[in-house]
């Protein structure tokens, strides 16, 4: 009696030996692992007159920009695009500009206080340098003879004032404008496109809609 007895108590424990043995041998199955999707990498859209800015500042060389900002000077682009878009009933003329007009103004200035009288700071060889990359740039189209010219009419504490306005290839007047501001504060320059036409009295119209209208400092589009 006590050998069945024994027997019987013996049954569960083997049991659950041998259920022990196949789960210890058996493999671990577990849930693949999950890869996230590839996003497509988002392509950042081009500012308002990026093209114009790239160009511009691939006339400047990393050292010239180095050493102009370690001295101070800005560079300031305004960018000004015109669609003709004519009103209903809008009278034309044949001396007027029926085209899309985008005028460009650059403008160099140095430090703040650089040009008090008797005090001149102004690196006025620097300053050359930023006017004749603004002018090689291309984004004035001027004619070579023109780009010449303005090359060799640059700031200095003797000269300090010029202004000359010559047409650009494409019939846009580009004025040249050094100076300095009241009270000896900064050396300027400006190259900028004026609203005149060789052919047309004035560029913008009634029936022009401005459509751009950004700044850049340097290569930064300057926040509204």
């Amino acid at each position: 009696m006590k050998k069945w007895l024994m027997i019987l108590l013996m049954i569960p424990v083997l049991v659950c030996t041998a259920c022990g043995a196949q789960e210890a041998g058996a493999p671990v199955v577990t849930d693949a692992p999950t890869q996230a999707p590839t996003e497509a990498p988002t392509e950042v859209p081009a500012q308002p007159g990026q093209e114009i800015i790239d160009k511009l500042m691939a006339a400047f060389s990393p050292e010239l920009v180095e050493k102009a900002k370690a001295a101070g000077f800005s560079v300031t682009t305004d960018i000004d695009a015109y669609t003709y878009q004519p009103y209903e009933g809008f009278k034309e003329s044949e001396r007027q500009c029926h085209d899309d007009v985008t005028l460009i103004s650059v403008c160099i200035r140095s430090a703040t206080g650089t040009t008090k009288y008797g005090e001149n700071t102004v690196d006025v060889d620097t300053m050359k340098a930023l006017q004749c990359a603004v002018i090689d740039s291309g984004i004035f189209d001027l004619p070579a003879e023109v780009a010449d010219e303005y090359k060799n009419m640059y700031y200095t504490p003797e000269t300090r004032y010029y202004t000359e306005s010559r047409p650009a290839n494409n019939g846009i007047y580009v004025e040249l404008h050094t100076n300095e501001t009241p009270f000896g504060y900064e050396a300027i320059c400006y190259v900028r496109h004026l609203q005149r036409h060789d052919v047309y009295s004035t560029l913008i119209t009634y029936a022009h809609r401005q459509t751009t209208d950004v700044t850049y400092i340097w290569d930064e589009l300057r926040p509204y």
